[in-house]
């Protein structure tokens, strides 16, 4: 009966000392696993109501940008973005009162040509319009002989009465306007302006209405009052 209660206890002991290894086992394996798992960091809950919540844990911040100026005698400028360099050009020194002043390339404004310093012994090319010339007509008989009247662009009226013509011929068979001669189309013309006795060319027959003059032509008024040779 003794020999029975002393293994009895033996194999009591024996189990709890299993149990004890067990359990330590388990113990470590958790205590292993809890601390490959990273720490997370939870705010806390704060422990009155007036009292403010503590700040986050600051982030590492990156040092500030550095202005840097480019190789070239040029004050230096902030840089931003893409790394755009836009140096900053001085302005201009004052002019001393008396002195040229200096004109940039891009400059349009009139440079004079008459300035030694800046351009000596240049030349400018000027395009003058040539004169219109559009010859004359002259009175060889009539009580306009001897007289001579210069053709222009706009030209001229002959007739009896001044208010309505420039070359005034005091006759009754000469209209009061008859006839305009000067230029149309790049020629001389003579426009007859609806006289009652006529204009003729050279020579007395086929009246005119509209007529290109060359040089040498006779205009012959009315009932050969006067001749106008056109000369040029």
């Amino acid at each position: 009966m003794k020999l029975m209660l002393l293994i009895g206890g033996i194999a009591f002991l024996l189990l709890g000392l299993l149990l004890c290894v067990a359990a330590l086992a388990v113990f470590m394996m958790a205590r292993k696993r809890a601390g490959k798992q990273p720490a997370t960091w939870q705010q806390p809950v704060p422990s009155s109501v007036g009292a403010p919540p503590p700040s986050p844990p600051a982030l590492p911040v990156s040092p500030p940008m550095q202005s840097f100026a480019p190789a070239m005698d040029m004050p230096p400028r902030q840089v931003t973005g893409a790394y755009t360099l836009q140096p900053e050009i001085p302005p201009p020194a004052p002019q001393p009162s008396g002195a040229q002043p200096q004109i940039p390339f891009e400059s349009t404004q009139a440079i004079p040509l008459a300035d030694p310093e800046f351009m000596p012994g240049a030349t400018i090319a000027v395009s003058i319009p040539e004169r219109e010339e559009w010859g004359a007509l002259n009175a060889t008989s009539g009580p306009l002989a001897g007289r001579t009247f210069p053709l222009t662009r706009d030209g001229f009226y002959i007739g009896r009465d001044a208010s309505a013509s420039q070359v005034v011929i005091q006759d009754s068979s000469v209209s009061k306007r008859h006839v305009w001669v000067g230029v149309r189309e790049g020629a001389v013309m003579a426009i007859d302006d609806g006289s009652t006795n006529g204009t003729y060319l050279n020579v007395v027959g086929t009246r005119i209405t509209k007529q290109p003059l060359n040089p040498g032509d006779t205009l012959i008024i009315s009932n050969d009052v006067t001749r106008l040779v056109y000369q040029r």
